[in-house]
């Protein structure tokens, strides 16, 4: 198993700069094109699709994500549908509404969003880098502890990754629950 090779393909994955978002507002044809295209290189084969026309009238319908205007939509609904697609791996539902409600509240000016999201994408390539830093080592570390057994190392790092995944997704979920109870008070 070569972790250099996987996280050289998880590297590939470029997030869209805020300068790469449309400054006019487009229809849900064009949406989905745009999508498709600047997502596409995120996602593999077996990996979930960029958001269809399906996905985003149901996120209309729950009130997740505000309805467009005249049939077409702003450059903050493909903000907004960026950073869902980002968290629908990992957060419900009702969890991606709370912080999409929470992101439309608290920041309201197209500056204010410009600035979170370019701060996100720092933070998270600050992290990333962070993290793939670590996985070689730590694979390693797996490896060694259990006598140099490539598939049980392999087992044994799945999931660890899989239960550090979840118990970040917890922290997110209860951080989103206390903003939504500071708002409603």
């Amino acid at each position: 198993m070569d972790v250099q090779e996987m996280i050289e393909r998880l590297v590939l994955c470029q997030p869209i700069e805020y300068k790469e978002l449309p400054s006019i507002s487009l229809y849900m044809d064009q949406v989905i094109t745009f999508l498709e295209e600047r997502l596409r290189s995120a996602v593999g084969e077996e990996e979930e699709k960029s958001p269809t026309k399906t996905m985003i009238n149901h996120y209309t319908k729950l009130g997740i994500l505000p309805p467009p205007e005249k049939k077409k939509y702003s450059r903050e609904h493909l903000l907004l549908l960026i950073l869902m697609w980002r968290m629908k791996p990992v957060m419900n539902i009702s969890d991606i509404g709370i912080f999409t409600s929470q992101f439309l509240e608290r920041l309201s000016l197209e500056e204010e969003q410009k600035t979170f999201y370019e701060t996100f994408l720092k933070m998270e390539r600050e992290m990333r880098t962070s993290l793939y830093a670590g996985i070689e080592q730590q694979f390693a570390r797996v490896k060694k502890d259990l006598g140099q057994q490539e598939g049980e190392a392999a087992l044994m790092y799945a999931l660890l990754l899989a239960d550090h995944a979840a118990e970040e997704k917890r922290l997110a979920e209860l951080i989103l629950a206390e903003l939504e109870k500071s708002s409603s008070k």
